[in-house]
């Protein structure tokens, strides 16, 4: 036999300007307002998206694998890049070479959402605009039912750490 089901979303927050988008697994609301003004300092947020499972720079006509058979897929399309202040969209851009830089008005921390087909969206809600700090947008293929994958990320040190 067969289930059949519908799902609802509602909110308490009536702003015209947000809405939700859903992924694999994850909701998150978005807003579409206009992006604020923009300042005379120079500013950017910068992101490099990364395979959770290796590391490695996801880009285009690259090989990658799922983590879990030696078989790698070639990735079709850049990864796309939205900057958030608040609800209002900052700016979006398409990570050429698996990079992308967005100005924003002013130093601080701006939210950012990376997606590409066929891998879990990434949502960092802390990305920062101060000049040399990297942000990572770490990139896990969408599993099978009943798989997880765990991703840890933390600085320099250490360099890694091994779980079994």
């Amino acid at each position: 036999g067969s289930v059949e089901y519908s799902i609802t979303w509602t909110s308490s927050n009536n702003d015209p300007e947000r809405h939700m988008t859903v992924g694999v697994g994850e909701a998150a609301f978005l807003g579409t307002g206009p992006a604020p003004a923009s300042s005379s300092g120079s500013y950017n947020v910068e992101v490099t998206a990364q395979s959770a499972v290796d590391a490695k720079t996801v880009k285009t006509n690259t090989i990658t694998s799922d983590g879990f058979e030696r078989r790698g897929f070639n990735i079709p399309q850049n990864a796309r890049l939205v900057v958030l202040d608040g609800a209002d969209v900052v700016g979006e851009a398409t990570m050429a070479n698996g990079k992308a830089s967005i100005r924003v008005p002013e130093e601080g921390l701006f939210a950012c959402v990376v997606t590409l087909p066929g891998y879990f969206h990434y949502f960092d809600p802390e990305c920062s605009s101060k000049r040399r700090e990297k942000n990572y947008a770490l990139l896990s293929p969408v599993l099978p039912p009943g798989m997880s994958r765990f991703v840890l990320q933390w600085g320099a040190r250490p360099s890694d750490l091994d779980v079994y």
